[in-house]
């Protein structure tokens, strides 16, 4: 595969991101004219980001969110918009601090714009800001993360087997570079399973899905489809969110039910336990730290002797070691891979290249399935 006029052509490094982000200095100027500081979004994130501006002197006065009643967290009111916007309408900063596939900075600005409220950042550029302190959080990487990765960079596009795929390529990687929301790409859908693709799913179709959760990604293939497959298997290590994906198996028809198999495990590169962290959503995450434990199993050592046709990753973070644990089933079955890649900077590269080392034989696309980063997704067809 030749990309001579690829922009990552090795004969001229300007592709590479200079990330000027800008500097504590920086910041702190952008910030100390602004009487009141602002977090839209009161959950997890909110918190973290309310912690580590206080660690750097700042002090938010308040959360905002899309509620209807006022209540406290962190020791902050979390008022409705309309109430916060009348308190803190003037010489106000608004930091978003919400981060997940499903909300969009971008909206999010033209929302409080509406109001008049025009002083607006993302908590990602307060985290650039001190990258030593906040960085790498999800797809947002140290400056020198990426300067230290040219090389790698420039072979893993070049692994890519459409246009889309390459263009959605660069425009990640230029997101990352200056945080400018505005070159993202839209997300496509529908979620794991783009028409583009998969204009049809084969009726004896069997699906591994790893990162459950609560059986959200199992309906959608539901619905593709259309109740004709295989066999499911729906892997969730979150005990609060396999208790949700077992509720969801036992609304399903008789049918549907008989052939689903729900397994609270985690998957990994060896067979043993791991550390867990558990939050009964979508932020449950795998941790060293933690004295939670739960059990883990590799792709070979369950399902190699399966009929296994079809994979879907996203399991924060542990996407690389899911996949040297399938080394077998991957380089014998070739099975169709769907492979989060936004919860570690180096995922956008690194996992192409593997998922090439392990069956030379696959071809490879990106593509955005959410806002802001999240919800990329790799697909080996």
């Amino acid at each position: 595969m030749n990309f001579n006029n690829s922009p990552l052509d090795k004969r001229s490094e300007n592709w590479l991101p200079t990330l000027e982000k800008q500097t504590h200095d920086q910041f702190a100027k952008q910030v100390s004219h602004k009487k009141n500081i602002v977090l839209y979004g009161a959950g997890t994130l909110g918190k973290q980001v309310l912690a580590g501006l206080q660690q750097k002197g700042f002090q938010p006065v308040a959360f905002v969110e899309d509620c209807e009643e006022k209540r406290f967290v962190a020791g902050l009111p979390v008022l409705p918009l309309p109430e916060a916007h009348n308190l803190y309408r003037d010489e106000s900063l608004y930091i978003i601090s919400i981060l997940n596939a499903n909300f969009s900075y971008k909206q999010a600005v033209k929302k409080l714009a509406k109001l008049g409220l025009k002083n607006v950042m993302s908590f990602m550029a307060f985290y650039a800001a001190f990258p030593e302190s906040f960085l790498p959080y999800y797809c947002i990487g140290r400056p020198e993360i990426l300067s230290a990765a040219a090389d790698k960079i420039h072979t893993a596009i070049n692994l890519l087997s459409d246009k889309q795929s390459r263009d959605e390529f660069l425009s990640h990687m230029h997101f990352r570079r200056d945080l400018q929301f505005s070159v993202l790409p839209e997300p496509s859908t529908p979620a794991y399973f783009p028409s583009d693709l998969f204009p049809k799913l084969a009726n004896d179709i069997s699906f591994v899905d790893l990162g459950a959760f609560n059986g959200d990604t199992v309906k959608l293939f539901l619905q593709r489809t259309q109740n004709k497959y295989g066999k499911i298997w729906a892997l969730e290590p979150d005990a609060k969110n396999f208790t949700a994906l077992l509720s969801f198996a036992e609304s399903l028809d008789g049918k549907d039910k008989e052939k689903i198999s729900c397994l609270n495990l985690a998957i990994g590169d060896q067979v043993g336990e791991i550390g867990f962290h558990s939050e009964g959503s979508e932020g449950s995450c795998y941790s060293a730290d933690s004295g939670e434990k739960v059990q883990t199993i590799t792709l070979d050592s369950f399902f190699l002797d399966k009929a296994v046709s079809f994979i879907k990753f996203d399991i924060e973070g542990m996407e690389m070691q899911a996949l040297a644990g399938g080394q077998k089933l991957i380089a014998s079955k070739k099975p169709v891979l769907a492979v989060a890649a936004y919860h570690k900077p180096e995922d956008l590269w690194e996992i192409p290249i593997y998922i090439k080392s392990l069956n030379p034989g696959y071809r490879l696309y990106l593509r955005t399935e959410g806002y802001d980063g999240m919800g990329l997704v790799y697909y080996a067809v």
